[in-house]
């Protein structure tokens, strides 16, 4: 009886979701969306994980072999102009931010490095900023490609059918998620998931003034921060950043479901991971 309750339950939040979700497409999202044809049958992702060192080590040749994409800060590396990835995803609102110090640093190399074609997919926010489109306008081999970051939940057979029309994505707490999205919906039959470590939770202490220190984490370095003192009183970061991890896996458990009816395969070949939902392998 319980069972049979929570399942009428569950059936009349999807329901409600769903229609929610719709109104937030009608509302928000663009129609007739267009993106680049792909030429390979294979994509490799680089997450900025500390793993991916290993991977850029010991794996360029396997790397080199597919469609490469990379995101958020990896134009400050020396690997982007050596690896001339064709693919590049921005997510977070830094990215339009003059003043923000690394992101700010990542668009100035864009723009000053790419001497090669790149396809640069953006939200639909980026076309509105004039910082992003002075600065992407400067360089011709940057061609944006914009996307529907409006997230749709409730029945997979409605929202598949939504993903797949370019209206809407899952929430995407973690930018892999969304350029595993995008690789899907390109037609990629196999993707290479690399430096997706996930690790935050392990960089979290609490030291002994009750103060809560992150260790961010990537593969070009490392810095704490005192993220506890962002929070308002009475208010718990814990609280909030492992809601913000479910958010992030939980986009993953959607992903490969979404990819799956796609028939595309996901394949996590990071050195150390947590994602836990697509076949993993050792390269």
């Amino acid at each position: 009886m319980i069972s049979l309750i929570l399942r009428l339950q569950n059936l009349v939040v999807q329901f409600f979701q769903s229609l929610f979700s719709l109104a937030k497409v009608l509302v928000w999202s663009k129609f007739g969306n267009s993106f680049p044809k792909i030429h390979q049958k294979n994509a490799v992702i680089l997450g900025n994980g500390p793993s991916l060192n290993d991977s850029l080590a010991n794996h360029l040749d396997f790397i080199k072999q597919s469609d490469i994409f990379c995101v958020n800060l990896f134009a400050i590396s020396p690997f982007y102009t050596q690896l001339k990835p064709n693919n590049y995803l921005l997510l977070d609102d830094a990215f339009l931010d003059i003043n923000h110090e690394r992101a700010s640093l990542a668009i100035k190399h864009l723009v000053a490095d790419t001497t090669w074609a790149v396809n640069l997919y953006v939200p639909y926010k980026f076309k509105k900023s004039h910082y992003f489109i002075e600065n992407i306008s400067k360089n011709s081999n940057l061609k944006p490609f914009y996307f529907n970051y409006v997230i749709f939940e409730g029945y997979d057979w409605l929202r598949f059918w939504i993903y797949k029309q370019e209206l809407a994505m899952p929430q995407c707490q973690n930018v892999l998620v969304a350029l595993l999205f995008r690789c899907i919906n390109l037609g990629y039959e196999q993707i290479y998931l690399l430096g997706a470590d996930h690790t935050w939770h392990e960089t979290l202490r609490l030291n002994q003034d009750n103060k809560l220190i992150l260790t961010d984490t990537h593969f070009y370095g490392q810095k704490d921060y005192d993220v506890g003192s962002t929070m308002p009183q009475n208010k718990s970061y814990l609280a909030a950043q492992f809601l913000s991890l479910h958010k992030a896996f939980k986009g993953y458990e959607v992903l490969a479901r979404y990819a799956k009816h796609q028939k595309t395969k996901i394949i996590n070949a990071s050195e150390r991971s947590y994602v836990d939902v697509f076949e993993k392998i050792k390269l």
